[in-house]
């Protein structure tokens, strides 16, 4: 059964704990929220069940299937990073040199 994700557990960064940073607008806390949320309904998990791997695989169809723009993914990402490193204090995707935009060894004219 998949666990419903209530706005308050998915807000990246904050959960049910603390208040919103105040350098988020309130558009940035909608956008980080609805990226969470597709996040994890495209895996039909809690974020905190999945790891670097699916993040990547996540992104990866954001870029080949659903097309969207380079900036849109970039967006998905930022709110990924905060979620796993600000609110489940996880480790983020590894880094390599070739690795500037966290894709695995994919630069951005290799993923289209």
């Amino acid at each position: 059964m998949v666990q419903r994700l209530s706005r308050r557990t998915v807000i990246a960064g904050w959960g049910v704990r603390t208040k919103p940073p105040r350098n988020f607008s309130e558009r940035t806390i909608r956008r980080y929220t609805e990226n969470v949320a597709e996040f994890a309904k495209y895996f039909h998990k809690s974020p905190d069940q999945l790891g670097p791997e699916h993040v990547r695989t996540f992104l990866l169809y954001l870029l080949n299937e659903r097309k969207l723009a380079w900036a849109t993914i970039q967006g998905a990402r930022s709110a990924l990073k905060f979620l796993y490193l600000r609110t489940l204090k996880q480790t983020w995707l590894p880094r390599t040199a070739r690795d500037q935009e966290g894709l695995g060894s994919a630069t951005e004219p290799e993923l289209r």
